[in-house]
């Protein structure tokens, strides 16, 4: 579909991928935590993620370089993202 933009990142760039600064604060925040079972796990996961705020959200994923190389890859207003 026109919606759906490609860009193509070199490999083994974690930086350039916004999930994988969520994985870091989500595991951050597990750190030192012992679970007795998957449910006490899943549990606090779904914790630590309902209460990611927005801002937060947006400072894992809004850097200025990332924004511009999506630009560059073809949206040419990355202002509204």
């Amino acid at each position: 579909p026109e919606n759906i933009i490609f860009l193509f990142q070199p490999p083994y760039s974690p930086e350039l991928n916004p999930i994988e600064r969520l994985w870091l604060e989500i595991k951050r925040k597990l750190k030192w935590e012992i679970f007795e079972n998957l449910d006490e796990l899943r549990k606090r996961l779904t914790s630590i993620i309902t209460e990611l705020t927005s801002r937060t959200i947006k400072s894992l994923g809004g850097w200025d370089f990332i924004l511009e190389a999506i630009c560059v890859g073809g949206i040419k207003n990355y202002s509204s993202l």
